[in-house]
């Protein structure tokens, strides 16, 4: 219950805090008071420090979580329960070769000086100078980040009340930051649509 409470408490916050965003960013440079232009300074930085976080962090806690999973199924394969094993290892095996794969094609190659980090950069102050809200590298982007957070947190959620378990608090904070990527996508999009 304790968990839920600051699980709610923490998302309350977030809600707070991207309404505030959404207020100052919807703002033309020029029309911004010192104030908000200070706070989205800050909002940036922290953004900036999230994607460095992505790149250079996540992945390899991703990766680390796979290797411990895979460890986690050997005794499943010396009991001789071949089902679970075998879907376990699936499931590691995709998820921290699927996150090498796009650390390789993709991540590394975003980092500070990188062509695509000044494109990023550039759009951003556009973005804010122009008054459009922007958090996603592209509408397409967040569209995909919502619907695959959302999706995994409704198969956190599903996956045990079918089988007569307790609803996860795992389940719900993922579901819950799907379905805010998704409003967040939607007042991007609406934003860049208006452009």
């Amino acid at each position: 219950m304790i968990a839920l409470v600051v699980v709610g408490a923490v998302l309350l916050v977030s809600i707070v805090v991207i309404v505030i965003e959404a207020r100052v960013m919807r703002k033309p440079q020029a029309e911004r008071s010192e104030r908000e232009q200070r706070f989205l300074r800050a909002d940036r930085a922290v953004a900036r420090g999230y994607q460095t976080y992505g790149r250079s962090v996540a992945p390899w806690v991703a990766v680390g979580g796979a290797v411990l999973g895979l460890l986690v199924t050997i005794p499943f394969w010396l009991e001789g329960r071949v089902g679970p094993a075998l879907g376990l290892t699936v499931l590691f095996v995709v998820l921290g070769g699927g996150m090498l794969l796009f650390w390789v094609t993709v991540l590394r190659h975003r980092g500070p000086g990188s062509a695509w980090r000044q494109r990023e950069d550039e759009r951003t102050a556009a973005a804010d100078a122009a008054g459009r809200p922007r958090w996603f590298v592209s509408v397409k982007a967040g569209w995909w980040l919502s619907a695959a957070m959302t999706a995994f947190g409704l198969v956190f959620l599903v996956t045990p009340m079918a089988t007569g378990g307790e609803v996860p608090v795992a389940g719900i904070i993922v579901t819950a930051v799907g379905l805010l990527f998704l409003v967040l996508t939607v007042v991007q999009q609406r934003a860049e649509a208006r452009r």
